[in-house]
């Protein structure tokens, strides 16, 4: 996947996005927000989970890394607040949560420093 560039990660993330029925219409302040929320490589990696849960187990096989990897990269976009984490049936479990109502206000919440949350809102 190394031919993927920024914009593509980008594109491919926002159409991700919009596989939840609220949607978030492609527009300049979109990839904005997710330039300012994802890295490319988080982007691209994001891109390709799914839209119900899944376990780490699950994502490494999507990113054909290791688990341990996987749930370490995870971890880090669960402290983002670009993804949830749960237990089912004492299983961890990770989602995206929603554009609406979802991501951007989690990011927002997200009080680590790592975000320039006035410029983040300014694009909101």
């Amino acid at each position: 996947m190394g031919h993927i560039t920024s914009k593509d990660a980008y594109k491919n993330l926002e159409e991700r996005i919009n596989w939840f029925t609220q949607v978030a219409p492609p527009s300049d302040s979109l990839y904005k927000i997710l330039q300012v929320l994802y890295t490319e490589t988080e982007a691209k990696w994001v891109a390709l989970l799914p839209v119900r849960p899944f376990t780490a187990k699950k994502a490494a096989k999507i990113w054909n890394t290791s688990e341990g990897k996987a749930e370490v990269f995870l971890e880090h976009l669960c402290a983002k607040a670009l993804l949830v984490d749960s237990f089912y049936k004492g299983v961890r479990q990770f989602t995206m949560p929603p554009p609406m109502a979802g991501f951007i206000e989690f990011a927002l919440m997200h009080t680590i420093g790592d975000i320039d949350q006035k410029y983040l809102s300014e694009l909101y």
